[in-house]
């Protein structure tokens, strides 16, 4: 990938994190994943840390087909992030970059799980459907009929798009 492509990337990254309704949201959405989990440990809720220990490890690649994806885990020191060949980098990417933000953020939520776990493989990740479960939960609802993952996935990524809203001074 681009290094220019990677930096735009970054930056988004940092601008949508600087925002505390997206920080809360996700450091929320985390905790609770946890609690579903029932995890007696808290995860690392520090996104942007762990955003830059994937740079520091697989970092990312583009042009997968498909949806973006995560894939190694941060205790096996492998963590990278395969983004969606659907992001277009160049003339048209600065139009795409909120998007590609929020898509690095999404996975690196995923990671997280791997990381708080102590464990190696996808097993361990927060998947989509324990994220899912964490925003009903975080909205007072009672748990929702299961879905599919690629409906939860689109759920909560719902419920992340709303707490990280692209910035008016995006540029």
């Amino acid at each position: 990938m681009p290094t220019n492509a990677v930096n735009d990337i970054k930056s988004g990254v940092e601008l949508l994190l600087s925002d505390s309704d997206c920080a809360g949201f996700i450091n929320k959405l985390l905790n609770t994943a946890a609690d579903i989990k029932n995890s007696s440990s808290r995860p690392n809720t520090d996104i942007l840390g762990q955003f830059n220990t994937v740079l520091s490890q697989g970092g990312l690649v583009w042009g997968v087909p498909g949806e973006s994806n995560p894939g190694g885990n941060l205790e096996g020191q492998n963590a990278q992030i395969a983004l969606s060949s659907n992001f277009q980098f160049g003339r048209q990417f600065v139009e795409n970059q909120y998007e590609a933000a929020l898509s690095a953020i999404h996975e690196t939520i995923h990671l997280v799980g791997s990381a708080r776990a102590g464990q190696t493989g996808s097993a361990y990740w927060y998947g989509d459907v324990t994220l899912a479960r964490a925003v009903d939960k975080m909205q007072g609802l009672k748990e929702s009929p299961a879905r599919s993952v690629l409906e939860a996935s689109t759920y909560w990524s719902r419920a992340l798009k709303d707490a990280c809203t692209k910035p008016k001074n995006w540029k």
